[in-house]
């Protein structure tokens, strides 16, 4: 095999990666609300609609692309970055260092992707009859979305919640590198007494760990899975 023809391959493979992480469908949806309103207000011209669609297509996707991203690295390397960039800043930034605030933005970096594709999936499963329904019965779009909408894609919304929360609670690296001092999770706590040689407080702190991650499992794959329909 040539390197021309695993150059291309390698780049084929890369093409389908992004056309995977960026959702076609959704972000196609997202371009016709883009370019409908430019031919009603006024009719544009064809390279203008192009570079409004391909533009639109590579920041959705790219957005896209950079939320699932921030998962598939581990914690340890997004707390190091998130620890670099923050004392590498000027001083209002540098003081965010080992707060609650960049902690939390250390799990929205990391799991993000999981509520969103949990956002997504509830959204999209939402029946587009009943919606039409509500619209021809007079109801507006925040009645829709607070009587239609928003009950049905509650389950997917809070599930996505509760993966999240699960993934929170395990996470260590990020959590011991940016929480404030004094700040403690199960798994901070189950790390120190460990190192400290306190086994019976580390094996309590995993027992609960264990149950609430047990709970929380059964109710968003469990019970879920079960339920008719």
């Amino acid at each position: 095999m040539t390197h021309a023809t695993v150059g291309t391959t390698a780049s084929n493979t890369t093409l389908r990666d992004f056309v995977s992480l960026t959702k076609p469908r959704i972000i196609s949806l997202l371009l016709v609300t883009t370019i409908a309103p430019m031919y009603v207000a006024g009719t544009p011209s064809w390279s203008t609609a192009l570079l409004v669609a391909l533009g639109g297509y590579l920041m959705a996707g790219g957005a896209n692309a950079v939320i699932v991203g921030g998962f598939a690295l581990p914690g340890l390397v997004v707390a190091l970055a998130l620890t670099f960039w923050t004392l590498q800043a000027p001083e209002p930034v540098a003081l965010l260092y080992q707060t609650q605030a960049l902690l939390v933005f250390a799990y929205v970096v990391h799991f993000g992707s999981q509520a969103l594709r949990a956002a997504q999936v509830a959204v999209a499963a939402v029946p587009a009859r009943l919606d039409d329904a509500a619209r021809t019965l007079g109801a507006g779009r925040v009645r829709r979305l607070r009587t239609v909408e928003l009950p049905l894609a509650l389950p997917g919304l809070l599930a996505g919640g509760g993966l999240v929360l699960l993934s929170t609670m395990k996470e260590l690296p990020a959590t011991l590198l940016l929480a404030p001092p004094g700040f403690e999770t199960l798994a901070t706590k189950i790390w120190n007494a460990t190192e400290d040689a306190f086994l019976a407080d580390a094996s309590l702190a995993a027992l609960l760990l264990l149950l609430l991650s047990g709970v929380l499992t059964w109710l968003l794959v469990v019970r879920r899975g079960d339920a008719p329909g």
